[in-house]
Formats: structure tokens, sequence, C-alpha cells
């Protein structure tokens, strides 16, 4: 698995990637954002799936948010925004 993840000085807003690049016995990757604030709700977007969920700051950090990639090389860009 590769992840690089970039998030504002502010913890409003950033971004993940998140790449299969080698052999897994699992297809999930349980991705924990860092740079977020726990105080915060974030409106995450999977851009590949055009899909969006709202989820507490400090349920992302503490649970993490999984992302499946099933295929070598498959990758998932993951948009962080504050949702109020």
């Amino acid at each position: 698995w590769f992840a690089a993840e970039f998030a504002a000085p502010d913890g409003g807003k950033g971004w993940t990637l998140i790449a299969n690049i080698g052999e897994s016995e699992n297809d999930t990757y349980l991705f924990h954002p860092r740079g977020l604030l726990p105080n915060k709700t974030y409106r995450i977007t999977f851009d590949s799936l055009d899909s969006s969920t709202v989820i507490p700051g400090f349920e992302l950090m503490r649970d993490g948010i999984p992302v499946r990639l099933e295929n070598l090389g498959s990758s998932e860009l993951l948009l962080f925004e504050e949702a109020g």
C-alpha cells in the first residue's frame, strides 16, 4: 500500500491518495487521517466513486476510514472538507 496525505494548516480541508502497489492479504486499507481537527465534522469524497459521506473528525481519527482497492495498481483519491 502507498498513502500520501496533505492537510491544510488550519485543518479545514485536505486530500489523501491511496494506492494498492503490492500483493496483500487484504483488499481494504484502513486509513487514519492526520492533521484534521477532532471537534470539526468533515465531508469525505471518494473521487473515483463520485460519492461522499459526512463523519465527525474525532471518529475519523479514532476509527479510520476503510478504502477498498481490489486490483493491483488501483487507487483512490479522498478529499476532506470541513462540513460545519
